[in-house]
């Protein structure tokens, strides 16, 4: 039986309801709410707290010009591979700023949202590749409640995968549409999805690879022995594409190249993609064991991923060869589509998390879901429409309840810092920033002891890599994690009371040296922490040795108000009415409305 004859007498139609798009999109959203609706009031968490808490711009709209001509991270202290560049994502975030505030429900609610409208245009997209009502509608079910979907929806931040989704799905469904259309109601749904198309490059850099997916969609529906008519309909998105590389090019010179610059770290990137692949299609048929910053170790041996993706593609390649011809077309096009869309998380620009472990997020799967769903759906379907009309429908209904629940579990740990990366790390022990980030966490609750705990561990990692590694602009940032780990040490002491531990661990962050001078950001960070190791020697009598630490924490930083106000205050004490308030003003002109430093201000001028 056809999946696409309407005259099917096939009872697995008959079981299933034939629904419209508007009825599926009702039913996506009720589910939708129900399965990501426990997520609305989680808090920023992690990513968040830097693209909405810490973003410098997201209230304003007078420099949005400059969106498009700088990363979109400007808070960044390392120079990256690939520049963050994706200036309607910074929008975006302005304009729900300008809505909700800095409430993170409704950051939560429009991700939901936007998540609901991905799902619907999977059902209309998947339309176009050969699919009837009612299969597609399932399609569109499992794409929405998958569990794998959890990090990209639950985590506020992950809205970049969800933007750059709903404008690839809409401008291929624009793009198909306009294949069937005639005159100038074709031109113009060509025209249009050239214009989402455009959007979607300046929302996410994956945007790039839907040139490809149209061709794989266009030699799919090409009937043989035909000519192909869509050449000129495909060169307008490739052009475009051409365009936004050389405009980002012109932007971030050089950045691509150095991509490749380390020949047997690409070598090994390479020999790990069986292992990455086996990884997402196994997630996708048993999502368990899903986690934050999930990584593979590139330094392990491939064993045997290389031929087990060998006999799955032979698997594969035969039951696609006995697939009856109907079915050939869907399943070119839903592997195609998820093939390409994942092959940025194959590394080979690489995404590396630290040292030999490379980011293998499950957010990266998003958008090819829906292409191994609608694939996989298609090349099984020979033997699924074996089973009685009832079973197929019992065996969906279970799967997709199944998974709801689970993905509305995986929802939970994004209620907070401490249960993501408690999660994180009994599924990455090895991973020092997860120590790190989980040891921040407890810090923040005022756990100290797991804090101290996690330090310790996080800082052994970061200093093993520090010995292992060569390479400048690594070791640099290893450099960087240990004096972070340092400062965080000493504010623990500090809280608990013991000012030497508080004041060694100070001492120990300001004296690890950042080797390559490029990077000259950790000044601000040093000069606070000679700010807080100055607080200690102040509060256990060695005031001399306090006000030469303020002085060096000025050096460092001629900017740190709370030093100079500090200055400030041992002038006053020494009776000494022009330098103190010379400190003040220095402070006050360093951050202007600094509450000490205006008061103490005002009782100066009063001496």
């Amino acid at each position: 039986q056809s999946m696409r004859d309407p005259k099917s007498g096939n009872r697995i139609y008959g079981a299933i309801l034939r629904p419209g798009a508007f009825q599926v999109l009702i039913g996506l959203a009720v589910l939708g709410f129900l399965v990501y609706g426990n997520a609305i009031f989680h808090p920023f968490v992690h990513d968040d707290v830097v693209f909405v808490l810490h973003n410098p711009n997201i209230a304003r709209w007078d420099n949005i010009g400059e969106a498009f001509l700088m990363p979109g991270v400007p808070f960044q202290s390392l120079r990256i591979t690939t520049p963050y560049y994706r200036p309607v994502l910074e929008i975006l975030y302005r304009a729900q700023h300008a809505v909700f505030g800095m409430n993170p429900a409704g950051f939560h609610f429009f991700n939901i949202i936007l998540h609901i409208l991905a799902s619907w245009l999977v059902f209309l997209a998947v339309r176009f590749w050969g699919f009837r009502r009612p299969w597609a509608a399932w399609v569109a079910v499992f794409f929405l409640v998958h569990p794998v979907q959890s990090e990209a929806v639950a985590c506020v931040s992950g809205i970049s995968n969800l933007a750059v989704a709903v404008l690839l799905l809409w401008s291929f469904v624009l793009y198909a549409k306009s294949k069937m259309a005639r005159g100038r109601g074709g031109k113009f749904d060509l025209a249009l999805s050239g214009l989402i198309f455009i959007g979607a490059l300046l929302t996410k850099e994956q945007a790039v690879l839907l040139p490809f997916v149209l061709a794989a969609y266009e030699i799919a529906s090409r009937r043989k022995g035909t000519a192909f008519p869509a050449a000129g309909r495909l060169l307008v998105f490739f052009v475009l594409t051409a365009a936004y590389f050389f405009w980002r090019g012109h932007l971030f010179p050089g950045h691509v190249s150095s991509a490749f610059e380390n020949r047997p770290e690409l070598f090994l990137r390479l020999m790990a993609i069986p292992r990455i692949i086996m990884m997402y299609l196994g997630l996708i048929v048993f999502p368990w064991g899903l986690h934050y910053y999930r990584s593979v170790d590139i330094m392990q041996p491939p064993g045997w991923a290389w031929g087990l993706l060998t006999a799955l593609a032979g698997l594969g390649w035969s039951l696609f060869v006995w697939s009856p011809p109907r079915l050939k077309r869907p399943v070119v096009i839903g592997f195609s589509w998820g093939f390409v869309f994942l092959l940025p998380a194959l590394n080979i620009v690489p995404l590396i998390n630290e040292f030999s472990f490379i980011l293998t997020a499950e957010h990266f799967l998003y958008l090819s879901l829906a292409g191994f769903l609608a694939g996989g759906s298609a090349l099984a379907f020979p033997w699924i429409q074996r089973l009685k009309s009832d079973t197929i429908l019992a065996l969906l209904l279970v799967g997709a309840v199944v998974f709801s629940g689970q993905t509305a579990w995986q929802n939970a740990f994004w209620r907070g810092e401490i249960p993501l990366f408690e999660r994180a790390s009994r599924f990455e022990p090895g991973l020092g920033r997860v120590r790190l980030l989980l040891a921040r966490a407890y810090l923040e609750e005022k756990r100290y002891p797991e804090a101290m705990e996690e330090f310790a561990k996080g800082l052994s990692t970061m200093e093993d890599y520090v010995r292992r590694t060569h390479h400048p602009k690594a070791r640099v940032a290893y450099q960087q994690f240990i004096k972070g780990v340092y400062r965080d040490r000493g504010q623990v002491y500090m809280a608990l009371g013991d000012l030497p531990r508080s004041s060694e661990e100070f001492r120990a962050s300001i004296a690890v040296k950042i080797e390559n001078l490029e990077f000259k950001d950790t000044g601000i960070d040093d000069s606070q922490t000679a700010n807080n190791l100055a607080m200690n020697l102040l509060r256990m009598g060695k005031r001399e040795e306090a006000r030469r630490w303020w002085e060096v924490a000025v050096r460092m930083e001629p900017g740190n108000a709370e030093a100079l106000n500090n200055l400030g205050m041992l002038a006053l004490e020494r009776k000494d009415r022009r330098a103190a308030i010379f400190f003040f003003q220095r402070s006050l002109r360093a951050a202007p409305g600094f509450p000490p430093a205006e008061q103490n201000l005002i009782r100066a001028r009063q001496l």
